[in-house]
C-alpha cells in the first residue's frame, strides 16, 4: 500500500520515498497489542525519517505495525493505524496530526439513529476519549493517546470529502455550554457480585478486575459498595466465564439486554444544571444505573435495550438540538 501511494504522490510532483516503519516504530514483544517505547522511536524517528522531511521529501511509512528492539516484527491491534499515526506524530514533534477516514468526524449522535446528527467541529481531548471509550467508532479509544500525552492537536477528516472541515481534538475544545453529544453502547450486560467483608481484603479489588480482564470481559464501568461490586460488561463467551470466575468469590447475578447511553461534554462538569435536564429526560425511560465519567466529562446511564434508540433520540432533541437552534 505503502509503494501505490508514493507512486500516486510522485505522479503529481511530490518527492515522495518508503520508510519501513518496523524500522522507526520499536514496541514490547506484546505480539498482536504491542506497546511502543517511545524514547527509541523518538531516536529512530529522528534518524531515519527527520533527515528525509529536512531535506525536502515525503516519507511514507504503514501503519498497525512496529518490531521490537531486536526486529521481530509486532502488531498494534485493533485501532493500530490510527494508533501509528499518533505516535510518528508524537515522535517527530508535529504541529498536527490528521487522521483520514471515511466519515466526516465526530458526530453529535450516531447517524445511523439520529437523522439529525451533525458534525462537532471542535473537542477537547477529554471529551475525545469519552466519544471513543462509549460508544463512537470514528476513533478506537487507544488511537489519540500519544496525541494526548503530548498535546498535539489531532483532526479527524474525510478522505471522501476532503472539503469538509472535520473534528479538531486538542487541549481546549472552544468552551461549549451546551453537551457536544450522545453516544451509546449496545450488547452489555450487568454482573453484580455480591461478596460481604471482602473489599476490605487488601487486593481483593485488583483481583476481581484482574479476573475479568483474564476472562476476557474488562469492564467498561465498575462500581463498588460496603458488600459487592457491579461490573458492566460485554454480552457473550467472555461474559459467561466472567460470571463462573465471579462466582468462585461470592453470590453472582447476571442483567442481560442491556445498553449504555452517555452524554458527553465539558459542559456537564461547568454547569451543574445539566446534570438535572438529563436526568429528567431521562426518567420516563426506566434507567437501571447512572454514573459518571472521569472529571465530570460524562454522564452515563444503563438501560434495557429497547430503551436504548429512543433514549438517544431524546437527549439529542432536548440536549442538542434544541440548544442550539
Amino acid at each position: 500500500a505503502q509503494e501505490v501511494l508514493v507512486a500516486a504522490l510522485r505522479a503529481e510532483g511530490v518527492d515522495a520515498l518508503v520508510i519501513d516503519s518496523r524500522k522507526v516504530l520499536v514496541t514490547d514483544d506484546a505480539f498482536g497489542s504491542a506497546r511502543a517505547d517511545m524514547a527509541l522511536t523518538r531516536q529512530r524517528a529522528a534518524e531515519l525519517v527527520l533527515p528525509e522531511l529536512h531535506a525536502g521529501r515525503t516519507p511514507v511509512l504503514g501503519g498497525y505495525m512496529g518490531a521490537t528492539v531486536e526486529g521481530v516484527p509486532t502488531t498494534l491491534g485493533r485501532g493500530g493505524s490510527d494508533l501509528s499515526a499518533s505516535l510518528f506524530g508524537l515522535a517527530l514533534d508535529a504541529s498536527t496530526i490528521e487522521i483520514w477516514t471515511d466519515v466526516d468526524g465526530l458526530m453529535t449522535a450516531d447517524p445511523r439513529q439520529v437523522r439529525e446528527a451533525r458534525l462537532v467541529e471542535e473537542v477537547t481531548f477529554r471529551e475525545a476519549a469519552q466519544f471513543a471509550a462509549y460508544g463512537a467508532k470514528v476513533l478506537h479509544p487507544a488511537s489519540i493517546d500519544p496525541a494526548v500525552q503530548g498535546g498535539v492537536p489531532v483532526v479527524v477528516r474525510n478522505s471522501m470529502r476532503p472539503e469538509r472541515p472535520g473534528t479538531r481534538i486538542g487541549p481546549s475544545g472552544g468552551g461549549a455550554r451546551e453537551p457536544r453529544a450522545i453516544v451509546s453502547k449496545s450488547g452489555l450486560c450487568l454482573l453484580t457480585l455480591r461478596a460481604p467483608g471482602r473489599l476490605r481484603e487488601t487486593g481483593f479489588l485488583p483481583e476481581v478486575i484482574a479476573g475479568l480482564e483474564n476472562a476476557g470481559a474488562p469492564p467498561f464501568q465498575l462500581a463498588t459498595g460496603p458488600v459487592g461490586i457491579e461490573a458492566i460488561v460485554a454480552e457473550g463467551r467472555e461474559e459467561k466465564a466472567a460470571a463462573e470466575w465471579l462466582a468462585g468469590l461470592g453470590t453472582v447475578r447476571v442483567e442481560h439486554d442491556l445498553g449504555m447511553v452517555c452524554v458527553v461534554g465539558e459542559a456537564l462538569q461547568s454547569d451543574p444544571a445539566q446534570w438535572s435536564r438529563v436526568l429528567s429526560i431521562a426518567a420516563p425511560h426506566a434507567c437501571l444505573r447512572v454514573f459518571m465519567g472521569p472529571q465530570g466529562a460524562t454522564l452515563g446511564l444503563l438501560v434495557h435495550s429497547k430503551e436504548l434508540g429512543p433514549l438517544v433520540q431524546e437527549l439529542h432533541e432536548h440536549l442538542i438540538v434544541r440548544s442550539t437552534a
